[in-house]
């Protein structure tokens, strides 16, 4: 599917105002096996929910690089590229030092966010599927 730019905006705000509260108040999910000191101790750990200043830093992110991610196949880029596309994505998040999040999860979130805002648009615009 072919996105406009006011398509790209409307997504962009359903993600930065949108968001409800009991979002952000998750404060488990599964992740990687380092203690938050950075440390593998061999006990699982569990990350901390992304935070509203992460989740804005990852919007932003894919929204600079949506055409090149997702656009028409003519404007793709190959899986590898894609990867780094992500890895890039992730380390941008990482900067705000609340957690060491990998690429795997940034582009995780983002599929989560994408569907949610999918399904609060139709809702609220009587649109069921």
């Amino acid at each position: 599917m072919v996105r406009t730019a006011a398509d790209v905006t409307a997504i962009f705000y359903l993600f930065t105002h949108l968001i409800p509260d009991h979002q952000q108040e998750r404060t488990y999910t599964a992740s990687a096996a380092v203690t938050e000191s950075g440390s593998d101790n061999g006990s699982c750990v569990w990350a901390l929910a992304f935070t509203a200043e992460e989740l804005e830093k990852l919007v932003d992110g894919v929204l600079l690089q949506y055409m090149l991610l997702f656009g028409p196949p003519d404007k793709q880029v190959s899986a590898h590229q894609k990867k780094g596309i992500w890895r890039a994505i992730a380390k941008e998040v990482r900067t705000l030092g609340v957690y060491h999040r990998r690429s795997t999860h940034c582009r995780k979130r983002w599929e989560e966010l994408h569907r949610w805002s999918k399904k609060t648009a139709e809702a609220q615009l009587g649109l069921a599927s």
